[in-house]
Order: structure tokens, then sequence, then C-alpha cells
């Protein structure tokens, strides 16, 4: 049997740990453009629904989005699939997620 003495899971965020109203102009959005809306990913090359620069898609994908995005760098499912995002960064998306996914 193998054991390992690390703990890969990230911990999973709550509305608890929002400490305001988060914008998706002015917070959300500069994330996934920079990360998610790029070449090869969510700018549209995958398909028209995975455009990530048009809101009602990243909106209607935001669950997946903090699902997956909180997953273990290890698990074929984490977001993103190249690069990183911060804690922070991870934080502000879920927290915009738990209240709502609003277009604000």
């Amino acid at each position: 049997t193998l054991q390992s003495c690390v703990d890969h899971t990230l911990p999973e965020l709550t509305l608890d740990d929002c400490d305001h109203a988060v914008s998706y102009i002015s917070e959300v959005r500069p994330i996934t453009d920079t990360n998610c809306a790029i070449t090869g990913c969510h700018n549209g090359d995958n398909g028209a629904e995975r455009n990530w620069t048009v809101f009602s898609n990243f909106q209607s994908h935001s669950a997946d989005v903090k699902r997956r995005i909180q997953l273990p760098p290890t698990d074929g499912d984490h977001m993103p699939a190249s690069g990183s995002i911060t804690e922070d960064e991870i934080q502000t998306i879920v927290c915009w997620v738990d209240q709502g996914a609003k277009n604000n």
C-alpha cells in the first residue's frame, strides 16, 4: 500500500470567505481575460459556447468553472489547463459565483 503525507486537495471556499460584493467587470473579467480566454482555450477556438469573452457563456458555465479551478492541479479536470491562477483569484471567482454570477 502506498501512502502520502501531502494533501493535494484545496479547501472549498464558501460565501463566508467573501468580504465584499465581487464585480464581474472589474475583478472577474480581468482574471478570465488573462488566464482563460486565451488562444487555444476559452477565446472561441474550441467552440462558440466555450468562448468566455461572451458573458452569457461564462455565466452559464460558472458553477463548473468554480468546481474546476478548486481541483488540485494534478486532477485532469483542473483549470486553467496551462498556467495557474492565484488563491486570491480563485477566491474572487468562487465568491462571484456564490453571489449569483452577476453581470456587475
